[in-house]
């Protein structure tokens, strides 16, 4: 039951499967409780991995789902303008609503919402033979770094509720010395960028997404959230690629969809099923930005964008950066003039970022 006014309506379908953090004492616990006529290997294989690997995944089956996503016109009861729900049973929301507008983001809608009156809305069929739209909820203005040449892409003219990127952005005079201005000066190399803005927000050639190459569905968090964000773009990507993908290569996928890139290098460099020291994982990096970073150079592309590529919960950030940089500074695209983005969603990992690069240029 909804408690606002609904502005508007757009359902996605996602095929998801649940991943848990697991210590290696909960995960033998419950092999030893398990009846299945393979865990006792597991158990033995557990009992075998090295001490410094205390937490596993736990990969659950894949689920589909249909997900409504909800704006209100104005706040609902709880003081929030959009919510998502589970789209399982029909939408209710209070008599003398507006009628809101309905889009999709499956190929083959299953259900439209209407005001209820106190009843449930019945289910209509609608053709398949529709346009393509992002189910995106306006996102908040990210802080760039660089107002200059750091740009994003425009805004949907349909979400009024986002003004300008532009019109929001701080001017800052050149002896600014102010965190998002301290960077441009002393923490830019050449052609190496760190922004303080989310990665979906920033413009560039080619966008780098890590997966877990060994099944479809395993992707990282920034992957997660282009598909949220785009999922008929991020199918039609994802749909190309073949599995599996090695563990530290790159794959360079091409499509003409709704989303701003028109190339994302899929990089294998997850791990949920293998053990890898943290020696192996900064080699992972390294083969799979090298592969990257060569594919760039070869196709031309003169942009990347990515995040530091932790993998998850594996390494952190500023050491995860200091195996990038090392590798960007012996690339091809670094020497012929190209650029890559490294961008920081959490404030706080972006200023350890940014101390790990100045301690970097120091020695």
């Amino acid at each position: 039951m909804l408690t606002g006014r609904v502005a508007r309506v757009t359902y996605t379908r996602a095929h998801t499967r649940a991943v848990y953090r697991k210590s290696r004492a909960e995960i033998a616990a419950m092999l030893e409780a398990s009846n299945r006529l393979t865990a006792a290997a597991d158990l033995a294989r557990l009992r075998q991995l090295p001490a410094t690997e205390t937490y596993l995944a736990l990969v659950k089956e894949r689920q589909s789902h249909v997900r409504a996503n909800v704006w209100f016109d104005g706040l609902d009861s709880r003081n929030r303008g959009r919510t998502q729900v589970i789209a399982d049973l029909p939408l209710l929301y209070p008599r003398g609503a507006p009628g809101p507008s309905l889009k999709s983001t499956t190929r083959n809608p299953t259900r439209a919402t209407q005001p209820c009156n106190g009843q449930a809305s019945s289910k209509q069929s609608r053709s398949s033979q529709h346009s393509r739209s992002t189910a995106t909820a306006p996102s908040p203005t990210v802080a760039v770094v660089d107002p200059d040449t750091a740009s994003s892409p425009a805004p949907n003219p349909s979400e009024g509720a986002i003004k300008d990127r532009a019109s929001r952005r701080r001017s800052h005079p050149p002896d600014c010395n102010c965190l998002h201005c301290i960077h441009v000066s002393s923490c830019t190399g050449p052609m190496l960028k760190l922004l303080h803005a989310n990665v979906l927000g920033t413009a560039a050639d080619a966008l780098l997404l890590t997966i877990d190459g060994q099944a479809r569905g395993l992707r990282g968090n920034v992957a997660h959230a282009f598909q949220r964000r785009w999922p008929e773009a991020y199918e039609d990507f994802e749909s190309q690629l073949r599995f599996p993908v090695p563990l530290g290569t790159a794959v360079r996928i091409d499509a003409d969809t709704d989303c701003p890139w028109r190339t994302i290098l899929f990089v294998s460099t997850l791990h949920h099923l293998e053990t890898l020291d943290d020696g192996a994982r900064h080699e992972v990096i390294r083969r799979g930005l090298r592969s990257a970073l060569d594919i760039a150079a070869r196709t031309g592309l003169r942009t990347l964008a990515t995040t530091p590529m932790k993998g998850g919960w594996r390494l952190k950030a500023p050491e995860a950066y200091r195996t990038m940089y090392e590798i960007w500074l012996a690339s091809s695209p670094h020497r012929s003039g190209g650029t890559l983005i490294v961008c920081c969603l959490n404030e706080r990992e972006y200023e350890t970022v940014v101390a790990e690069h100045r301690r970097l240029q120091s020695t």
